[in-house]
């Protein structure tokens, strides 16, 4: 029904007015939502664990240098490695081999090796050097 004294134009009710504002509203949001990707950067640790060879030869293949020149990635906080691995590839950090190692790193691959290396046990404070005298 029109409220409208020309048939050809039509009004709307209180009613709908109402759930046209509604709709007005919710379709933008439910537009975006849907446009936003299922698996929004969740760091994967199986994807970081793929990816490390690339540090192996530095930091080695489980994440404790064997070479004392070179930081330990195990256990290390993820936002820290993260943040680490941004800098050097934003060259905020300066280091060349680390800078051109992470320049092809998107920020998904830092994620995930961050979270590989956050995931690995510390380095044990006792090792065969590290015995006790007694």
């Amino acid at each position: 029904m029109s409220d409208h004294p020309d048939p050809r134009i039509a009004t709307t009710s209180p009613a709908s007015a109402g759930r046209n504002a509604l709709a007005a509203k919710v379709l933008p949001l439910a537009f975006i939502v849907a446009c936003m990707p299922v698996h929004a950067s969740v760091p994967s640790i199986s994807t970081g664990k793929a990816i490390s060879g690339m540090c192996a030869a530095c930091h080695g293949s489980d994440g404790r240098a064997v070479v004392t020149r070179y930081p330990n990635l195990a256990g290390q906080n993820y936002q820290y490695l993260l943040h680490q691995l941004e800098a050097f590839k934003a060259g905020k950090r300066k280091s060349p081999i680390m800078h051109s190692n992470t320049l092809d790193l998107s920020r998904q691959k830092m994620k995930d090796l961050a979270a590989y290396f956050a995931n690995l046990g510390p380095r044990s404070c006792t090792t065969g050097k590290d015995k006790p005298r007694g």
